[in-house]
This record gives C-alpha cells, sequence and structure tokens, in this order.
C-alpha cells in the first residue's frame, strides 16, 4: 500500500513538472495557462502556446485609454490563422521578456477571466504594469485561452 501511495504521489507531482516544461497546461487552472502560455512565450515554443488556445481567438487593446469610446478590436483568428500567427510572433517578433502577476481570477459556467498585471517588450513594443483581461472557456475538460484584452496596446496606424 505504501509503494502505491509513493507511485501516485510522484505521479501527482511529476505530472505538473513536464507540463510545465512544455509550456502546457492540460487541466490547469485558469491562471496556470495563462502562465504556462507567457513562458511558451518566452521560451520560443509555438506549439505549447497553440495547446493553451481555443480554435478561435480574440484580440483588442485598449489604446492606452481608460474611455471605451477609444478601445480597438486588433484581431480575430481561427484554426490555422493563428498557428500562422503564433509562427509569425515567435520568429518576427521575438524574443519575448515578460514577467506576469495574476491579479484576480473568476470563474462560472464554464468561464474564466484572469487578470494579470504585465511588464515586458518584444520586437515591436515594450510594457510597463500594464492590466491584461484574459478570457477563457472550459473546452473538453481543459481551460483554453478564446481572448484577450491589452490595455495599453494600439494597433499600428
Amino acid at each position: 500500500m505504501s509503494r502505491l501511495l509513493v507511485a501516485v504521489s510522484l505521479a501527482l507531482f511529476i505530472s505538473p513538472l513536464s507540463w510545465a516544461a512544455s509550456g502546457a497546461s492540460p487541466g490547469g487552472s485558469p491562471a496556470q495557462v495563462v502562465e504556462a502560455y507567457h513562458r511558451a512565450f518566452v521560451s520560443e515554443k509555438a506549439d505549447a502556446a497553440r495547446l493553451l488556445i481555443g480554435s478561435q481567438l480574440w484580440m483588442s487593446g485598449g489604446a492606452g485609454s481608460a474611455e471605451a469610446s477609444d478601445w480597438e478590436a486588433h484581431m480575430f483568428l481561427r484554426g490555422e490563422e493563428i498557428d500562422q500567427w503564433l509562427g509569425f510572433m515567435m520568429k518576427e517578433a521575438g524574443p519575448f521578456v515578460n514577467e506576469v502577476e495574476v491579479l484576480s481570477t473568476h470563474e462560472r459556467a464554464q468561464a474564466a477571466l484572469v487578470v494579470t498585471r504585465e511588464t515586458g517588450r518584444n520586437k515591436f513594443r515594450e510594457w510597463s504594469g500594464e492590466v491584461v483581461v484574459w478570457q477563457l472557456g472550459q473546452v473538453d475538460g481543459s481551460w483554453k485561452i478564446l481572448g484577450f484584452f491589452l490595455s495599453d496596446a494600439r494597433n499600428p496606424e
């Protein structure tokens, strides 16, 4: 019985470590999925990031304004478009540096919001203390990123 307990304990300990190493987090909490997504970007693992995104992805930005009339849609991607976007971001926008602090999470009816404060940079922009609202949904028993709102992001002119 004690060997079984040790084996189960090791399995429960090692499995999350392997998910974290790959950048994926099957069955993780919404906050863990967002954190794993960031690890995948920093380590330039597009495949790991893709595992954490649903079949559609909505992106928008606040243009650095608290005025809702200033907020902008950025893009909406489906299927292979997400793969192409991830490939572009990893090759053309990287390397990524990002520190993420989870400020809050809320779950209800297979939906979740994760609010983060992020400081980092890539080839195209730098951000400091940017508030990001992540929208996630339960898809086949796992949390998937469905969209995000970057409070400081502005569309290119």
